[in-house]
């Protein structure tokens, strides 16, 4: 090995020995929009978007009014512990509702509950929109579509199929 070798390599080792930097905690807070994804869904965006990730509590999201018309303060994200296992957003009582369970994993929403799976079923009022449950795999049903929750926004307006 010749002596301009190992020079390169003493000093290379020692550039990324000096360049390393330890992890820090993010600071503040993140705000983001959650959407749905599945078979026929392609991004329909969850109501109440502008989640934020409270920096004492990251399991515990909350979301905002869009300020030009807002009819409500901030409300939590949870999904409900009884039978009807729907996701949706409070404001007062959390009292049988998981409200400190949600992670991000990248661009995926994740929660701490195992075996936790997302289903929208198309309301039956005509109107177009969808309601967010969640179960494990046992939970499937025909009417009700399974779903990913992102914080990616749809490449495309068209988010039925």
């Amino acid at each position: 090995m010749s002596l301009s070798f190992l020079h390169f390599l003493i000093f290379n080792s020692l550039g990324i020995i000096c360049s390393a930097q330890p992890l820090s905690a993010r600071t503040g807070d993140s705000t983001f929009n959650i959407y749905a994804y599945g078979d026929g869904i392609s991004g329909l965006q969850v109501y109440y978007s502008d989640v934020t990730v409270s920096s004492s509590d990251t399991h515990t999201w909350l979301a905002h009014p869009n300020p030009a018309n807002s009819t409500w303060a901030n409300m939590t994200l949870y999904m409900a512990e009884s039978s009807s296992r729907e996701v949706g957003f409070t404001s007062k009582d959390t009292a049988g509702k998981i409200t400190n369970a949600w992670w991000l994993y990248g661009q995926y929403v994740m929660v701490t509950k195992t075996g936790v799976n997302f289903y929208a079923e198309k309301k039956p009022d005509l109107s177009g929109d969808y309601t967010l449950s969640w179960g494990d795999s046992s939970a499937a049903e025909t009417e009700k579509t399974l779903v990913t929750l992102r914080t990616i926004a749809p490449s495309t307006d068209s988010v039925l199929s």
